[in-house]
Formats: structure tokens, sequence, C-alpha cells
């Protein structure tokens, strides 16, 4: 029997057995290489982290920070919000008051576009390191909004870009 798991990223799952197959990169291959665009081509070292408390942002986050800061990085602040959060005000308060020269968003893309919106209203001036897939709701914030400062990787800024 062959499993393929659509939008599964755990590293359970990558070593689930011979026949297991996954769509996207495991959660320590995505912490570990947000870690190194942040810190290598970004040239940013103190980073401020708001993920979602949950098995996925918990595992992403902690490779995230295990290898900024085997890079030379700083984690100022670390803040995290329950699934389907309308608000996340407090925390980016909380990470901004750390000064942090990144934010690393990891969550779901429904929470995202509050993050992005009481961004833009609370901080604005710090670049934006997010994890996972836009979807259009977030291309329209992103694109239409003109966040400057915003970083998506290629692939997924050229799926944003085929959308507008």
């Amino acid at each position: 029997v062959v499993l393929f798991s659509p939008c599964s990223s755990s590293p359970k799952i990558t070593n689930a057995g011979d026949y297991v197959f996954i769509d996207l990169p495991s959660d320590s291959y995505q912490g570990k290489f947000d870690a190194e665009v942040a810190y290598n081509k970004l040239n940013k070292s103190r980073a401020g982290v708001l993920f979602i408390n949950n098995d996925y942002g918990v595992g992403i986050k902690e490779v995230f920070e295990q290898r900024f800061k085997e890079l030379g990085g700083q984690i100022v602040d670390e803040e995290n919000f329950i699934q389907n959060s309308k608000d996340v005000r407090t925390q980016l308060t909380k990470i901004k008051q750390s000064n942090p020269d990144i934010i690393y968003y990891v969550g779901y893309n429904q929470e995202a576009v509050y993050f992005l919106q009481q961004y833009k209203e609370i901080i604005y001036d710090h670049q934006i390191h997010k994890n996972g897939c836009p979807n259009q709701q977030i291309s329209e914030i992103v694109v239409w909004n003109c966040f400057p400062g915003i970083k998506i990787p290629k692939l997924i800024w050229k799926k944003l870009q085929s959308r507008i």
C-alpha cells in the first residue's frame, strides 16, 4: 500500500516507511532553510518569532531557532498564538519591544491574514520572513497593500505573481 499525504510536513511522516510520501519539505528542512535565509541572505541577526502553538508551529520554530543560533543569530523573543486566533496584537507588541531586525512567522494562512494586518498597525518597520504557502487572500494583502520588507521564497512568489 502506498500512502501519499498532501500538505504534511512532519519529519515523523518522512520516516514512516518506504511507501509513504509527502509533497512538502519536512519541518526540519523548512526551519533550517528559513534560518539560513534570514541570517545569510538577509543579513539579520536578531529574530523575533511568532508561531502557532501546535506540533507544526513548535517543530519548525525549534529547528529555526536552533539553526539561527548556530549561525550566530540571537532569538530576542518568541511568542505563540492558538490556531484560529484573530488577534496577535499583544504578541506583536512584545516582539516589537525586544527590537528584532526580522520577525519569523510560523502559522497557517487564515491566521497570517490577521498577523499581516496587525503587523502593519503595530510594527511595520521590521522585515518579515513567513513560513508556508500564501493563498489568494494573503497575496492580496501582501501585494495590493505593498508590504515593504516581506520575504517570500522564490517558488511561492512565482505562484503569487501568477494569481495577480
